[in-house]
């Protein structure tokens, strides 16, 4: 399949910060680091607390400060301003999960990971990731895709270095505006027969797209439509190619579906909705809260049905 052209800037500031990444690195750590491009090792990512243990790459807590200065400049590049600006805010939740349960969460338990050898011509990938984020950047000569990517979030509010953070506040506003903006009878046609504790196509999901299902975007109202445009751009501009995802998903737009769970609150346990393109594929959550009961905390992926990981790895498209 030929792969659609994004591209990166003439300079290729994601392949030179990479090169300057591992060339800070030790022996030791790029064995660890840089691992071959397959099928296998691009799928090892999760949303779960652990660490370098559960995912590939070496752990930011092993790193020293210019190597730390390093992985984080090629983060920023990676994953664009938005981006690298929802990733920091992420670890810096993980700072207040740390004071409750030291032995489970820290800032310093994310990782980044080479796939394959960055390359002006082949195919590799970045990995960027820890408890609540993984992000997937694939890239091939002058073009880049990035999903396979989760975001997940506890506390849903929190202050930071004396900065208040909402690291999901447009996601969760632009989800809810989608649910609370269909009619009854639109709900009805887009309420999913079963249940749900977590998005359907997380870690390890990779290619199981279910039957479509759902009200289409051509029987929504301007402001629906309106909230779904916002809540795929609260995604795709977490990314340096958004200009590429914009066009793809906004052109298939009269094509996809909307269809939800629970209630259209999105404030309990087990609210829902989800995205579903031709090629879009989106999914968000409300979770009991893990570490403070009373509250409900956030699980969210964004999937591409022909392009995560770029397009290397095919996946099963069901319409």
């Amino acid at each position: 399949m030929a792969l659609p052209p994004t591209t990166m800037r003439s300079e290729h500031p994601i392949y030179a910060a990479t090169k300057d990444f591992l060339a800070t690195l030790t022996p030791a750590q790029v064995s660890k680091a840089k691992l071959p491009l397959t099928k296998e090792s691009a799928a090892k990512w999760s949303n779960l607390p652990g660490g370098a243990r559960i995912r590939n790459g070496v752990q930011f807590s092993d790193l020293s400060e210019p190597q730390l200065s390093a992985a984080l400049k090629l983060a920023r590049v990676a994953l664009g301003p938005a981006g690298f600006e929802r990733f920091q805010s992420i670890r810096a939740a993980d700072g207040v999960l740390e004071k409750l349960r030291p032995d489970s969460y820290s800032p310093n338990q994310y990782i980044v990971a080479i796939l394959g050898e960055p390359s002006m011509t082949k195919p590799w990938m970045i990995q960027l990731g820890g408890h609540h984020i993984a992000a997937n950047i694939a890239i091939k000569g002058e073009s880049g895709w990035s999903s396979p990517y989760f975001l997940g979030l506890e506390p849903e509010m929190f202050e930071s270095n004396g900065k208040a953070l909402a690291p999901l506040s447009n996601v969760r506003a632009a989800i809810t505006g989608i649910a609370k903006s269909l009619t009854p009878e639109q709900v009805t046609k887009a309420t999913l027969k079963e249940s749900f504790g977590d998005v359907l196509l997380g870690p390890g999901q990779d290619g199981k797209f279910p039957a479509r299902h759902g009200v289409s975007l051509s029987e929504l109202s301007p402001e629906a439509v309106g909230w779904v445009k916002k809540a795929i751009s609260a995604y795709i501009w977490d990314s340096p190619f958004a200009d590429f995802y914009q066009k793809r998903y906004f052109a298939e737009l009269a094509e996809t579906k909307v269809a939800i769970a629970g209630t259209t609150a999105q404030s309990k346990p087990g609210d829902y909705v989800r995205i579903d393109g031709p090629s879009v594929w989106i999914e968000f959550i409300c979770q009991p809260g893990a570490n403070f009961p009373e509250k409900v905390h956030f699980h969210s992926v964004w999937r591409d049905r022909q392009l995560d990981y770029g397009g290397s790895f095919a996946a099963t498209r069901n319409d």
